[in-house]
């Protein structure tokens, strides 16, 4: 149990490694943005990763990780909005490419690519 933990607790920091940085390029400097970003990223990656199955090269588990990724990017919306009000749009795009730039990134490192 104590190495699932360690693995989606680095799998979490991994993704506030990549999407952080990317958050700031984006334009949100502020440390108050970046830091409640970094927060919400951790608890979104942890409760993704903690709901996904181990992982299978089956339909269902990519079907889940899609879905799953979804509802990150939406949780991470709705949270951001009480930090950052002004051009909504601008905050979806963001969180969005954050998240695609992540996976992929993931996807790559998980399968030495």
């Amino acid at each position: 149990m104590d190495n699932l933990v360690l693995e989606i607790t680095n799998a979490a920091l991994l993704t506030i490694i990549i999407e952080v940085p990317i958050f700031y390029i984006c334009g949100y400097k502020k440390a108050s943005q970046l830091l409640t970003f970094a927060l919400v990223n951790y608890v979104s990656n942890t409760l993704l990763n903690d709901a996904l199955p181990a992982y299978t090269a089956t339909l269902g588990y990519w079907t889940k990780l899609c879905i799953g990724e979804l509802l990150v990017i939406a949780f991470e919306y709705a949270l951001m909005l009480h930090v950052i009000s002004e051009d909504k749009n601008r905050l979806l795009k963001t969180i969005c490419l954050t998240n695609i730039i992540s996976i992929i990134l993931g996807l790559v490192l998980l399968f030495n690519f």
